[in-house]
């Protein structure tokens, strides 16, 4: 087979696999079952946005907004430390590198089903939350929209570091495992405020403020309650460092992938 050949024919499986994968992630029952207890969330904000005397819609904006990234996240993780994982203790991974695909295309078009599952369910959750803002009478803006998308660019780091994990751990295990990091990015200044403080392990803190990304920039809560939105440079910037570090995971998969005894 010609080089030429072969990239058309590793190009044609990236796309193949990762529509096998969002596909078989929408015949997953639980995660029919996610949507819908997040549809249950939401509908409790609503009734307690009806129960407060003013800015009904911002109430519901602030709680949707945290649904959405607990509802995103839940199903980045399921997916992402279970979706090789499961192939390959079934053996049915072989069926798929005996195409022959490459293992790093084959890492990464996963990763792109799940990256393309999870665009579809937080695109649907935001058309949810944003009914029933306008119903109650609020806006739609910018901060709105901006804050899903960097839900989704922290879904991408979730579903990439759990991956990486599951060459290691148990699909149940990863998942605990990476939403411990993931919390450890979200209190960055908490740990350098330790560090200042002359914590009693401070080696310790240092470590983990480096090998952690700074979740806070991904966050929009505040701005999203206050209707301020970020500059398009600001936005680009912020979403460019959380695919970043989602691509470094990708790129530490794969080089666990392709050394792993198959």
């Amino acid at each position: 087979m010609s080089r030429d050949s072969w990239i058309v024919s590793q190009i044609r499986s990236f796309f193949a696999i990762a529509i096998y994968t969002f596909r078989n992630l929408l015949r997953e029952k639980i995660l029919y079952t996610l949507f819908f207890v997040a549809i249950f969330l939401l509908m409790i904000g609503y009734l307690a946005a009806l129960l407060v005397w003013g800015r009904q819609d911002r109430i519901l904006l602030h709680f949707g907004t945290f649904v959405n990234a607990l509802a995103v996240l839940a199903v980045s993780l399921g997916a992402g430390s279970s979706v090789l994982r499961t192939e390959i203790e079934n053996r049915s991974i072989y069926l798929l590198l005996a195409r022959p695909v490459h293992r790093g295309i084959l890492l990464v078009s996963k990763w792109a089903g799940i990256s393309l599952f999870t665009l579809a369910y937080s695109t649907l959750l935001m058309c949810v939350v944003g009914a029933g803002i306008l119903f109650l009478g609020g806006p739609v803006k910018g901060a709105f929209f901006q804050s899903f998308g960097l839900v989704f660019v922290e879904s991408l780091l979730a579903s990439a570091a759990s991956i990486f994990l599951s060459f290691f751990l148990r699909p149940g295990l990863s998942a605990v495992t990476c939403l411990a990091y993931l919390f450890l990015g979200h209190n960055h200044d908490q740990i350098s405020y330790l560090i200042k403080k002359g914590a009693a392990i401070p080696g310790v803190l240092v470590v983990l403020r480096g090998i952690t990304p700074d979740l806070s920039l991904l966050l929009m809560d505040t701005r999203v309650f206050y209707d301020q939105p970020l500059a398009s440079s600001e936005f680009i910037l912020r979403a460019g460092y959380g695919f970043g570090w989602a691509f470094m995971f990708v790129l530490f998969g794969n080089a666990v992938f392709f050394r792993k005894n198959l």
